[in-house]
């Protein structure tokens, strides 16, 4: 033990959150293998449960089906000699390789199921912008895309993805791809990407892919899941959620230009700005130091910003984790991330590092119990009902680094679009993915609470804070 001890003193604080993340990878794979066994085939093609955090969604979409909130897109520029019919039959295969892209949902019996069809036609429209004058087409353009993404799903019937290529000119396209939630995630997106990138390589080769069938699928995730987060698994991760948010009054009182309404309306609004890569390397510099990772310093970051806004110190801020801790989970298509919450004391007179410290702390414990799915943690805190705002927390915050998975199309230049759908799911979304040049940003945020120039205002408070940090990392908050 003793030996132990002297080389994780040896570490430096970067191979130390390291070695940490990677003992809690394997404490978690092991304790689910110790528990319920491996994620294993569900044995039957009839409709299935849906998981914890897709019933919640599902809930929550029923609310204002007409609404495109639970929409996720991509908008992706493609320049060069595209292969229109080898896109087409390579998203054909992976819907057929992956049930999720396949499922409907539908009542049975009083119950939500999904219910994975044998086949789906892919809805596949092209638009052909060529003739439009170039000084408009641009405009024609986003016009076509933002149509398309704000388009609502009918669960029941599907199919839960739609298909549309923009030919723009002779040369020039654009794929829009838009999925609802229920059946995708980030990750999922990334899969897809890399499998499209296979797929159709193969197929303008004339070669073979060598893509291997997938292990699981969604629903078998799903019947798992319900059958694993139940006895002493679940009282012992619901013990450590209730026993980290207690006190807690899930409030955060950020100012308003406008009265709250009574019943959110999902209407949502971004502003887009950017974080250099100069500032960002410095960041990153700065956890390294302190043994934190990127995602630790801007969450801390925003948080120092939330407080300086509301003046509150118990600041609770939501953010997706992946929740793929488990090797069968590693190239399913679905929704499997989860919102997990981070809690984090945030005092005035605290140093910036300090608070980093406990946004490290918050952050560890959040990731080794990430897989309780937020729908069973909003019912264990029995908070009261309240059409006006989110429950628990009313701030999130989404970080995406590199893609380790790029879309990659042979003798084909891709450019990926920022979109905005016009939905808000919370208050204040601070969104951040990581480019070659920095860091992509938006505040997303509800136009019946602020106006345009308000988040423009919150945008430069916190990178001018971010500025301060790198400066000055041991300041009090106070004086940032």
């Amino acid at each position: 033990m003793d030996r132990l001890q002297e080389r994780l003193a040896a570490l430096s604080p970067e191979q130390r959150a390291l070695f940490e993340q990677q003992v809690m990878r394997k404490s978690l794979s092991a304790r689910g293998e110790r528990g319920k066994g491996s994620i294993s085939r569900r044995g039957h093609q009839g409709p299935s449960r849906l998981s914890f955090d897709q019933e919640r969604m599902w809930q929550l979409h029923q609310q204002a089906p007409e609404l495109p909130t639970y929409n996720v897109y991509g908008s992706i520029r493609i320049r060069g000699l595209l292969k229109v019919d080898a896109m087409r039959r390579a998203l054909h295969e992976i819907i057929r390789r992956h049930e999720a892209w396949r499922t409907v949902f539908r009542m049975i019996d009083g119950q939500v199921m999904q219910v994975v069809m044998p086949e789906i036609l892919l809805p596949w429209v092209e638009v052909d912008l060529t003739d439009v004058a170039l000084v408009d087409r641009e405009q024609a353009m986003q016009k076509v895309i933002g149509e398309e993404v704000k388009r609502p799903f009918e669960l029941e019937q599907g199919p839960m993805l739609r298909v549309k290529l923009v030919h723009a000119a002779q040369d020039e396209w654009c794929l829009v791809l838009t999925v609802h939630h229920l059946v995708t995630d980030r990750v999922s997106f990334s899969i897809v990407f890399e499998e499209l990138s296979e797929l159709y390589r193969a197929l303008v080769q004339g070669a073979r892919a060598t893509l291997p069938e997938p292990e699981i699928q969604y629903s078998d995730y799903a019947e798992w899941q319900r059958e694993y987060l139940t006895g002493d698994e679940l009282q012992r991760l619901l013990a450590y959620w209730k026993g980290r948010l207690a006190g807690s009054d899930f409030l955060l009182q950020l100012p308003t230009d406008y009265p709250r309404p009574v019943v959110q309306s999902h209407r949502g609004v971004r502003v887009f700005f950017d974080l250099p890569q100069a500032g960002l390397q410095r960041l990153k510099a700065l956890g390294q130091q302190e043994g934190a990772t990127s995602f630790m310093v801007l969450l801390a970051a925003y948080q120092v910003l939330l407080h300086r806004l509301c003046g509150q110190e118990d600041i609770v801020v939501g953010t997706p984790f992946a929740n793929r801790g488990r090797k069968e989970m590693a190239r399913v298509l679905g929704y499997v991330l989860t919102s997990s919450v981070i809690r984090t004391e945030v005092s005035g007179e605290l140093r910036f590092c300090d608070l980093l410290h406990r946004v490290r702390e918050a952050a560890i414990g959040a990731f080794a119990h990430q897989e309780l799915p937020f729908h069973l943690l909003k019912e264990a805190l029995h908070l009261p009902v309240d059409s006006s705002r989110n429950p628990v927390f009313q701030a999130m915050f989404v970080y995406v680094e590199a893609d380790d998975r790029p879309l990659q199309l042979p003798g084909l230049e891709i450019e990926y679009d920022l979109l905005d759908a016009g939905t808000a799911k919370y208050d204040l979304t601070l969104g951040l993915v990581e480019r070659e040049w920095g860091l992509e940003c938006f505040f997303e945020y509800s136009p019946d609470l602020h106006r345009a120039e308000t988040v423009h205002h919150f945008a430069q408070t916190w990178l001018s804070l971010i500025e301060a940090i790198i400066e000055n990392p041991s300041a009090k908050i106070c004086t940032l």
